[in-house]
């Protein structure tokens, strides 16, 4: 079955309206790289503490099993969520 008949309007119509969505779409992805970077630098900012204070637990010579075994569990976890929100910021 042969497309209707459309007036060369309604073709610059339509294109503008795809243009117009286009622009829209385009916006929007911005602003979700722009959140998620931010995100990304947000849940990494407190993590840096924690990291720091797993190197001073393991320098501050204390060789216990538990104090062992808690650093390397708060440092193995704070690793991971950095890992995590790094593929945010890219």
């Amino acid at each position: 079955m042969p497309w209707p008949a459309a007036s060369p309007g309604t073709f610059a119509s339509a294109a503008y309206q795809i243009l117009g969505s286009l622009e829209t779409i385009r916006a929007a992805d911005g602003n979700k790289t722009e959140f998620l970077a931010m995100l990304g630098h947000e849940l990494r900012n407190p993590l840096a503490p924690i990291s720091n204070s797993v190197g001073v637990l393991r320098l501050a010579g204390e060789n216990s099993p538990a104090v062992r075994s808690v650093s390397e569990m708060i440092g193995a976890s704070s690793r991971s969520s950095c890992d995590w929100s790094m593929t945010f910021s890219m």
